[in-house]
């Protein structure tokens, strides 16, 4: 998972991964691929299949004396101006429709996606 790369309200500590209860449910390797290796290490490509449920518990801790002292610049850096006026950041995170799936390698996310308009 990738909870490093989840921006938080500058409010808000780290999250941390505290508990993952994966269920009776077991994984099933569909397919493995040959393993490669390179300046980053060892990469093993594998088509899992699991048709369980599972509990994942994060924690943080929130500064709530920070509310309302963060200087206008970075306020506007951790929002949006939409149609209903400024959202906080909070909200944005809240509503956001990115993908939260931790799927696909880190290199994936560095490659930005050309756009077809």
């Amino acid at each position: 998972m990738k909870l490093s790369k989840i921006k938080l309200p500058y409010f808000m500590n780290e999250l941390t991964l505290t508990e993952l209860d994966m269920g009776i449910a077991l994984p099933k390797i569909l397919q493995a691929y040959k393993p490669t290796i390179d300046y980053k290490g060892l990469w093993i490509d594998l088509e899992i299949l699991y048709n369980g449920s599972f509990l994942m518990t994060l924690e943080t801790k929130m500064n709530l004396t920070k509310l309302g002292k963060e200087p206008l610049g970075e306020a506007l850096k951790s929002g949006e101006f939409g149609k209903e006026g400024f959202r906080p950041r909070a909200y944005y995170l809240a509503d956001s429709d990115e993908e939260s799936s931790s799927a696909g390698s880190s290199e994936e996310d560095d490659v930005p996606e050309a756009s077809g308009s």
